[in-house]
């Protein structure tokens, strides 16, 4: 921390573009570097502290406006104790329906064939049809509860629910809640939309300029336009699936978004970082569907002026990772070689040191690209390559603050979706 320090003066320091090679393990590991360094136009970074949040009211009161018009309201079926819908009289009678088909169908293709595989399974059909059949005949066929006032889900963990319109149309499936409890150091705020069909939206969806549009409005309506960008899009010319990332203060969240490390030290993210994904098939006025997760609540500062270690120690870092990273290959591994193509400043949300349950964001720096493995087959000729998996084509995350390694992909580190 210091409050003299010059943000602008430090990132004009930085050069442009970062070029250069380094040879490992007498030749078998090459790292390219030939990255651009991106970085945003801004006068100073805070490090916040950030609280993960999952019933805000008022912000349902938004999303449900927003999908089913003036006069929209839950309706919040009897649920079980994990939050999730239990099975409606309707449900079942699909599901019995749907196996006395199959049963049906199979007993006519192999009528008179005697083979005890078929009979079994025909067996394994009907003990299934007995059981759905009894749970449907104790199916209490209680009436979803209306729900309007939404503090009353505020204590809830999860829940399910249809989004209806005031005509009591459904505009939405909906599921909301918080993956791991309190306790775990796991959590993660999400808010699910599917089965969309808003009536009141007459303009159909047939081109990304249409979804972006769409999808604009909607983060507008959230009163959230301003603290998200775009950052990802992929389809094709039937489909768009568009990813909005989080923003504080001019500054966004590091490319490895949505994703957990799951080893252990005091940098490990507490839950997933923040990002909005929402999915359109073209030829519809409706999205497809709407997926919020990792959403958090900002709350002090810890500093409003964080000081950033000179771009030389990221740079000497980035080395000194690599090259322990990859300075050791197993036999079987021929080559490797190492592309970094994009170095950028981003946030990450991490664990506060010796406070439970409590989190910051704090800037790093983080290194995309490709690593790919020149194998040897069993044979000891033949040879492939194969590129390792990497989310977000992430190398490696270093902390701007002191460029201490946060991530790299081989130190034991391993990314969940």
């Amino acid at each position: 921390m210091d409050s003299n320090f010059c943000l602008n003066d430090y990132l004009a320091s930085i050069p442009p573009q970062w070029e250069e090679e380094i040879i490992l393990s007498n030749g078998k590991v090459t790292i390219d570097i030939d990255a651009k360094v991106d970085y945003p136009q801004i006068s100073k970074i805070p490090i916040v502290e950030v609280l993960p949040a999952s019933f805000e009211p008022e912000l349902i009161h938004k999303i449900v406006s927003f999908f089913g018009g003036d006069g929209a309201y839950l309706s919040l079926p009897p649920q079980d104790a994990e939050g999730y819908a239990l099975p409606t009289a309707k449900d079942y009678e699909l599901w019995i329906s749907g196996i006395t088909k199959t049963i049906q169908k199979v007993t006519a293709d192999y009528a008179g064939t005697g083979s005890e595989e078929v009979m079994l399974y025909l067996a394994e059909l009907e003990e299934e049809r007995k059981v759905l059949t009894e749970k449907l005949a104790a199916c209490s066929g209680d009436d979803a509860a209306i729900v309007t006032d939404y503090e009353t889900l505020v204590d809830t963990f999860q829940f399910e629910a249809d989004l209806c319109d005031r005509a009591g149309n459904r505009a939405a499936k909906v599921q909301i809640g918080l993956r791991g409890k309190p306790g775990n150091d796991r959590r993660e705020c999400f808010i699910f939309a599917s089965a969309i069909d808003i009536s009141g939206h007459s303009s159909v969806i047939n081109s990304l300029d249409d979804a972006v549009k769409f999808s604009d409005a909607f983060l507008q309506q959230l009163e959230i336009y301003e603290s998200y960008e775009l950052v990802s899009i992929i389809g094709d010319q039937d489909a768009v699936e568009l990813c909005y990332g989080a923003r504080y203060k001019g500054l966004s969240y590091s490319p490895l978004v949505n994703r957990n490390i799951v080893f252990e030290n005091q940098y490990s993210p507490a839950w997933v970082d923040e990002r909005i994904t929402i999915g359109f098939e073209f030829g519809h006025s409706s999205p497809s569907f709407f997926h919020w997760w990792g959403h958090g609540i900002y709350g002090e500062a810890v500093t409003d002026n964080a000081q950033l270690c000179d771009f030389s120690v990221i740079q000497n870092a980035c080395r000194t990772q690599l090259a322990a990273s990859y300075s050791w290959r197993t036999e079987d591994i021929k080559a490797t070689n190492v592309t970094v193509d994009r170095i950028s400043l981003g946030y990450m949300r991490v664990k506060m040191q010796n406070n439970a349950n409590r989190y910051m964001l704090i800037p790093v720096w983080t290194f995309q690209g490709e690593i790919t493995n020149t194998l040897s087959l069993e044979n000891g000729f033949d040879q492939r390559a194969m590129s390792e998996p990497l989310p977000d084509k992430t190398v490696l995350v270093l902390s701007a603050i002191d460029g201490r390694t946060i991530y790299s992909g081989t130190t034991g580190g391993e990314f969940e979706k």
